[in-house]
């Protein structure tokens, strides 16, 4: 197992997931281990990372009629 403390976000049934809600600017990092039917357990996937953006900020101004 990977070291540190990890918590499962999830137990998607596609190929994909989409983790929302995280924070600005944080850096995640993830693996993989894939469950059968048979409660048969893969070894963990090599870990991945991701870091979340800032968004950014834009000010919008209008001119006046002269």
């Amino acid at each position: 197992m990977p070291f540190g403390e990890w918590e499962c976000v999830a137990t998607p049934v596609e190929a994909h997931y989409e983790d929302a809600g995280l924070y600005q600017s944080v850096t995640y990092y993830y693996y993989v281990v894939v469950i059968d039917r048979l409660e048969n357990r893969s070894a963990y996937s090599q870990l991945a990372s991701a870091t979340t953006m800032t968004p950014v900020v834009l000010e919008l101004f209008t001119k006046g009629a002269d």
